[in-house]
């Protein structure tokens, strides 16, 4: 606010500023050189409203404090732009168009069935705000999601805009971001089996902890969820126990090449201390090959990763009768994921 036209200077001047709710606040007005006095109000800090204040200024002359000028003013809602898709159980968010950067965003994502998760918003260079939200994995429904992005200017936070979107998220993307840990899936196996060390050791993992960690650094180099990586590998050897066509010796975690007729499959023991990365790899490779279209980022070593028709079976659910004959193949792994989840 500023105002001019003192016929006398004042020797102070205040601003005093009532909130569309009635609250109010006082603000020291700064006197220029052309003798006009000025202040600075941070209505969406301080008072966190959007609509119309009411502004007066106030002057002293002597001992005498009196109303000088009075005004409004509008603080309108920033009109941001808020853009929403939806794609493989996956919502991306963006928010544009911010007339004044906030300090801080997020976004509220409320599933059909009422639930509610936020989601911390990142800044781009071009000042933009967005998120990702792994809506198979948090909520596992299909149907209308409420999106709405929220800002935070100094100590207020409040909704700029909504939308809503649809979204299958009911089936879980294996080409998906892992939410869980290597140290969870480590827990989870502990409570089921004992970790064979005598026959990965000199394959490359000494122990339970080694393996996931392995498991986490393959999936994450070809972007396939290291959470569906475990849960796939623990359903195929009966948490490394094998018992069926498919040795323990082997380093294959995944059926790779076995069939119902007995025969056992690919083996990946002949690389040494890589042995169980290498059978990791193949395992992750072989996913990537019926999840996505996109190219193998390290060298292939699954041997039937051209047989495979690209892209076939992008969730989980659609490894049955792919994968494996087993009609709950893929239900079972979704199963094994919502139980390493409740680890969380």
């Amino acid at each position: 606010m500023s105002a001019t036209g003192f016929s006398s200077q004042p020797s102070n001047a205040a601003v005093q500023v009532t909130a569309p709710s009635g609250a109010c606040r006082w603000y020291q007005a700064v006197r220029g050189s052309d003798g006009s006095w000025a202040a600075e109000v941070p209505a969406a800090a301080d008072f966190g409203e959007f609509g119309s204040y009411s502004v007066s200024l106030w002057a002293t002359y002597g001992s005498s404090t009196e109303r000088w000028a009075k005004a409004s003013a509008d603080v309108a809602r920033p009109d941001v732009k808020l853009s929403c898709s939806a794609s493989s159980g996956s919502l991306s968010v963006s928010a544009t168009g911010f007339s004044s950067q906030p300090s801080n965003a997020a976004v509220r994502v409320v599933s059909p069935s009422g639930s509610v998760c936020w989601y911390q918003a990142k800044k781009g260079p071009d000042g933009s705000w967005s998120a990702s939200v792994a809506a198979a994995v948090d909520f596992g429904e299909a149907g209308v999601y409420s999106v709405a992005i929220w800002a935070t200017y100094g100590t207020f936070n409040g909704r700029l805009k909504a939308d809503s979107i649809y979204c299958d998220a009911s089936k879980f993307p294996i080409s998906s971001v892992s939410n869980s840990s290597a140290s969870k899936m480590a827990a989870l196996f502990n409570s089921r089996s004992n970790f064979p060390s005598q026959i990965y050791a000199k394959y490359g993992a000494a122990d339970i902890n080694q393996f996931c960690s392995l498991i986490y650094k393959e999936g994450l180099a070809e972007g396939i969820n290291p959470d569906v990586i475990f849960a796939q590998a623990m359903i195929e050897t009966g948490w490394l126990k094998f018992g069926g066509q498919v040795s323990a010796e082997q380093c294959n975690f995944a059926g790779i090449g076995a069939l119902d007729s007995g025969i056992s499959g690919a083996s990946f023991n002949t690389f040494g201390n890589c042995s169980v990365q290498m059978g990791i790899r193949a395992q992750v490779q072989h996913l990537k090959a019926y999840s996505s279209h996109n190219p193998l980022n390290n060298g292939c070593i699954d041997p039937r990763f051209s047989l495979v028709r690209r892209g076939s079976a992008p969730f989980v659910e659609d490894l049955s009768g792919k994968w494996a004959s087993d009609p709950l193949y893929g239900r079972k792994i979704r199963t094994l994921l919502d139980t390493l989840y409740q680890l969380n």
